[in-house]
């Protein structure tokens, strides 16, 4: 970034506001981790590397949650009942404990995080029953210590499929999950510029939006609310 394109005002209020925000949020994972393990998972190569080059990071944590189950019609858009009509539960486990509005709330591994729906022709169950609802299961795998470029799971997913009698045909749902405990590191750095490089990770996908430097503020904002995965400030000619 050139910062001769800047007042020195800008300057001084952009690298502030760094500081502040280094210090008053201190999130799970860093951006360029991010990109690293998304390419570790999402992209089908292997980085060429010496051995001594190999970065190794560490996951002290993986979280998981099942969100927005929803039966839908066929196009799996539109809504096919209401979630009382379908018998929509969340949960986690063991022990298991109701989940919260529309969400299992996140676990870490032993833990399983469910959602079901249907019921056995005797009314919807009072909590999430696997043995008489069809359900899926997620569950984190524990921290361990992973090689970037190098596939990785993140949880095992289990159906638990029983006959059911249910409102609607089609169901959707949402799963998130949240890696913790890891940093870039210099190696981490030459290794996202040779994938760069060689146009194996298109980056596209992971800006959100840009903002003119003007907006910074804005901009620091919205990362410190979770908006979004990337926000880029982009310099001025003015």
């Amino acid at each position: 970034m050139n910062t001769k394109l800047y007042s020195r005002r800008d300057q001084q209020g952009l690298l502030g506001a760094l500081r502040t925000f280094q210090y008053r949020r201190r999130r799970p994972i860093s951006l360029l981790s991010a990109f690293m393990l998304m390419a570790a998972v999402l992209v089908p190569i292997t980085l060429i590397a010496s051995p001594a080059d190999a970065a190794t990071v560490t996951l002290t944590d993986v979280q998981a949650q099942v969100r927005d189950h929803k039966g839908t019609k066929s196009d799996y858009t539109t809504p096919d009942g209401s979630d009382s009509d379908n018998c929509i539960k969340y949960a986690t486990r063991t022990p298991q404990a109701a989940g919260s509005g529309s969400a299992s709330g996140f676990i870490s591994s032993p833990k399983e995080a469910l959602t079901a729906h249907g019921n056995n022709w005797s009314g919807c169950p009072s909590n999430l029953d696997t043995s008489v609802q069809s359900a899926i299961g997620v569950s984190p795998v524990a921290g361990s210590a992973v090689t970037v470029g190098t596939p990785f799971p993140l949880s095992l997913v289990t159906h638990y499929n029983n006959p059911i009698n249910g409102g609607a045909t089609y169901y959707t749902g949402k799963l998130d999950v949240k890696l913790f405990g890891f940093a870039s590191t210099p190696t981490s750095w030459r290794q996202a510029m040779q994938l760069l490089d060689a146009g194996l990770v298109d980056l596209a996908p992971l800006v959100t939006r840009e903002i003119p430097i003007r907006d910074w503020k804005q901009a620091f904002e919205s990362a410190a609310q979770g908006e979004g995965v990337k926000t880029v400030v982009v310099p001025s000619t003015e």
